[in-house]
């Protein structure tokens, strides 16, 4: 009886180490990677419009439709759109 506790509770363990391990993995590979690259894309659009770069950023495809998607999405789409109102616009001196 005491051998079948220890091995259900050993089982129960490892089962656990393998669902956190799994839990891991797709967070690292789901959502952080994909929240870098929108970090990295949007740093590299207020360079832009803050004059640092003369050229805008590479667009980004978007892989999905979910939040992150949505978010490429507008981003691309304001970098299209700001050339055209920052062609007049030249920084101040403030």
């Amino acid at each position: 009886m005491v051998k079948l506790r220890t091995t259900l509770i050993l089982a129960n363990i490892v089962v656990v180490i393998i669902v956190m391990l799994v839990i891991f993995v797709f967070i690292k590979t789901q959502i952080v990677v994909r929240l870098r690259g929108i970090s990295t894309l949007l740093f590299d659009f207020f360079k832009y419009l803050r004059h640092e770069v003369d050229t805008p950023p590479a667009l980004v495809t978007p892989k999905s439709h979910d939040e992150f998607g949505i978010m490429a999405k507008e981003i691309n789409q304001n970098i299209q759109n700001i050339p055209l109102g920052t062609s007049a616009a030249t920084p101040r001196d403030l």
